[in-house]
């Protein structure tokens, strides 16, 4: 088990994680207000991901030993799951990309910010 030392921590580790396995993503809500507002911090963090939910096993099962992971649901338009740090220092909610031309034109819009 790997226990996370804060929640900037399990968030810099779930995006690692990501960027690891070559898959797209980007942070949205209240994070991704961060190089335009003054950052505030709620109680999560939300981050779209480009995977179908078919491979969400294969991609976050390995997520087990640092994270409790929660199996994606349907709601309309989208799957919906998230990872819990087993730290207790926090959630981070996991939007499947759905495959519409706005979801696919966000992915190749996004931008790296640094802050």
């Amino acid at each position: 088990m790997h226990l996370h030392g804060s929640y900037a921590d399990a968030v810099r580790d779930a995006l690692g994680r990501l960027e690891t396995a070559g898959l797209r993503w980007y942070l949205t809500g209240s994070e991704a207000l961060g190089p335009y507002a003054a950052p505030r911090q709620t109680a999560d963090t939300d981050v779209v991901v480009d995977l179908p939910a078919e491979r969400f096993e294969a991609v976050f099962g390995p997520f087990a030993d640092a994270f409790a992971v929660a199996r994606p649901i349907r709601v309309p338009q989208r799957w919906l799951a998230s990872l819990v740090s087993q730290a207790g220092w926090g959630k981070i909610d996991v939007v499947l990309r759905d495959d519409s031309p706005w979801a696919r034109a966000a992915l190749d819009r996004r931008r790296r910010f640094v802050h």
